[in-house]
């Protein structure tokens, strides 16, 4: 960790959020420095506060998980919601997870579906397999295995797991009509 630690070091003493974020998530987990997560959390809420996605993020990931800070999933929230609404996939995927699972709100699957849709729009596997199974499953929407299908193949594709199980049983129920239908999308970028 020294080489990466001490461009950090020298990119956050310029003042650049993500480097300051970076550092402050090594020096909470103690990577190539003693672990001090309060004071993680203070280079991540700093870099936080200049709108920096990925610190936004990281902060509301600090906050649900009360690393270095005290715990506090109402808060995780609108750091969650801040970084997705500056297109950052990960945010998203947090988002949906606090949604789908009642994590600093009330469960609402609808808001989880819409969160999870950014963040697989974006590409990112992990919301491709969360969107995908609350298709296969009609929660927050009807039932939709070609949805889940396509769903599941991108996110097999981003190199998901247990994604690829999940394909399979879903593509084993699909009429014909089903599966041409999902062989178009697939085509097509992510909606």
């Amino acid at each position: 960790f020294a080489e990466p630690l001490a461009w950090y070091q020298k990119a956050a003493d310029q003042g650049e959020p993500e480097a300051q974020c970076r550092l402050g998530m090594m020096q909470a987990a103690g990577q190539g420095m003693t672990a001090d997560p309060a004071a993680g959390w203070k280079l991540i809420l700093k870099a936080a506060r200049t709108g920096n996605a990925m610190a936004l993020n990281e902060a509301g990931v600090c906050l649900q998980q009360g690393r270095g800070v005290e715990k506090d999933g109402i808060a995780a929230i609108g750091y969650f919601h801040a970084a997705a609404d500056l297109g950052n996939a990960a945010a998203a995927v947090n988002l949906g997870l606090c949604y789908e699972r009642g994590q600093g709100v009330p469960p609402n699957f609808d808001k989880a579906g819409a969160a999870y849709a950014r963040g697989a729009k974006a590409g990112n596997g992990t919301a491709q397999f969360f969107l995908g199974r609350l298709f296969e499953d009609g929660r927050g929407t009807a039932k939709n295995p070609v949805a889940a299908y396509v769903n599941y193949v991108r996110a097999a594709a981003a190199g998901i797991a247990e994604a690829a199980a999940r394909r399979d049983a879903v593509k084993a129920t699909l009429t014909p009509a089903q599966a041409k239908e999902a062989a178009a999308m697939l085509l097509e970028p992510p909606p």
